[in-house]
């Protein structure tokens, strides 16, 4: 006879949507680092641009025109960091709650696996109670055919 738990459909289920979560919180994850690595880029292009045009104050060769554009184009890229870093917040925000999603998972999934040793145990001590039973009356059978032959 083989051990077999009450749950273990539930249990398959439940290691499959853990999977899927597993796979979802990485593509999060994913996500973040390419909008983190987005918005890096914009800050040292900020900061490349900036450096630039103090190079340019520095040797007297800054004309207004290319102030106006400097400033001009230090104002846009501004502007797309702060949209860059409501992205960013987005993504950090689904990917913990992706983490979140999977860490209740693995819980429930723990706990099914917890139930099944526990089951599993059960099973074990009964089947030892069974087999030292039948040879308690294995043995008393025979103690009494051979006193019937005495």
């Amino acid at each position: 006879m083989a051990f077999h738990f009450r749950f273990q459909a539930l249990l398959n289920y439940r290691q499959q949507l853990e999977d899927m979560l597993e796979l979802r919180f990485a593509m999060a994850l994913q996500r973040l680092q390419q909008e983190q690595a987005r918005l890096d880029g914009l800050q040292q292009e900020r900061e490349r641009q900036l450096a630039e045009l103090m190079g340019q104050r520095r040797a007297g060769t800054l004309a207004v025109a290319d102030i106006l554009q400097a400033v001009h184009y230090l104002r846009v890229l501004s502007e797309r960091i702060t949209e860059q870093e409501a992205l960013v917040a987005e993504a950090t925000a689904a990917a913990e709650a992706a983490r979140q999603e999977l860490v209740e998972m693995m819980k429930e999934r723990k706990i099914l696996e917890k139930l099944r040793e526990k089951d599993r145990g059960v099973f074990v001590r009964w089947v030892d109670k069974t087999i030292a039973r039948v040879a308690d009356e294995t043995f008393l059978a025979r103690v009494a055919r051979s006193r019937r032959r005495t």
